[in-house]
């Protein structure tokens, strides 16, 4: 089934409604930077340039970049099958985002050979390539692949490693949950308002109470983001800072910090707690040690 627009909108992208270049570009941006860097895609989503977008174009670029890397395994298995030879990095790129496009998203299969194409002339590296990206995307929409072979979701490596430990009918019930997209975490700033807030997300409140919701779209128009009544945190990630039961006002160290590991004090930062986060490299610890 295609994936919903903007990481989930009600609104289908169509021949009215079809987002331009810039919402495709970004999308390249956040699939290359996910595949590049362990934290790239966090960084791709936080830069100025994405943040300049419209609402609906962050959306769009989100959900394309992840419908993608949901679907690598079986995205690129269908372009290897078209390409004599592997093309540089970029081509594939734009490629794998064109796939996407034309079978997991609603885009008009015209649309989606087209703004390929494009976006491949908008990048020198991959300009003289437009022939090729519009000749296998054009193959590809004569011939559908099957995108939904869960045997290929994973890497083979990992699907070995499944299916020794668990049997083949269970690595295949284990991958086939890659291409399914997540619920999304919230922790509630005030716990008396989760009731309504819950209505209001369609979102159930877990043991822990935090909020979990299928909701879908740009987190700037859900309700309750305006006046920070939550803020995005996996369940298990809000557990400590609950357990510690630290009382407004009071300090707290985080002795366990890494870089980006703010998730699990946001609990305490939320309550006026000052937490002091501190790095433990590997180069230092020496003398931690042997203390």
């Amino acid at each position: 089934m295609p994936e919903a627009c903007g990481a989930g909108t009600s609104q289908p992208v169509n021949e009215d409604n079809d987002l331009g270049l810039p919402a495709r570009g970004a999308a390249l941006d956040i699939l290359t930077a996910a595949l590049a860097r362990r934290t790239g895609l966090e960084e791709a989503i936080s830069t100025p340039a994405f943040s300049a977008l419209s609402p609906r174009d962050r959306a769009f670029a989100r959900a394309l970049a992840m419908a993608t890397l949901r679907r690598l395994g079986p995205i690129d298995r269908a372009l290897d099958a078209k390409l004599a030879k592997s093309p540089p990095d970029g081509v594939r790129q734009i490629l794998r985002i064109g796939v996407a496009q034309a079978f997991l998203m609603d885009t008009p299969p015209f649309a989606a050979v087209a703004t390929s194409v494009d976006l491949a002339a908008t990048r020198r590296d991959t300009r003289p390539f437009k022939g090729l990206v519009n000749a296998v995307l054009r193959g590809l929409l004569r011939e559908p692949p099957a995108l939904d072979d869960p045997e290929a979701l994973p890497p083979p490596w990992l699907m070995a490693r499944w299916s020794a430990a668990y049997g083949p009918e269970a690595a295949l019930k284990i991958a086939a949950v890659i291409a399914e997209e997540p619920a999304t975490d919230l922790s509630v700033r005030d716990p008396a308002t989760a009731q309504d807030l819950a209505a209001e997300l369609e979102a159930e409140i877990l043991p822990g109470g935090s909020l979990r919701t299928a909701r879908r779209g740009d987190l700037a128009t859900w309700p309750g983001f305006e006046a920070g009544a939550w803020w995005v945190q996996d369940a298990s990630a809000a557990i400590p800072a609950r357990l510690l039961e630290a009382g407004p006002d009071q300090q707290v160290l985080d002795l366990c910090a890494a870089p980006r590991s703010e998730e699990h004090t946001s609990e305490l930062q939320s309550r006026r707690n000052l937490v002091c986060r501190l790095l433990l490299e590997k180069k230092n610890t020496s003398s931690i040690a042997s203390a």
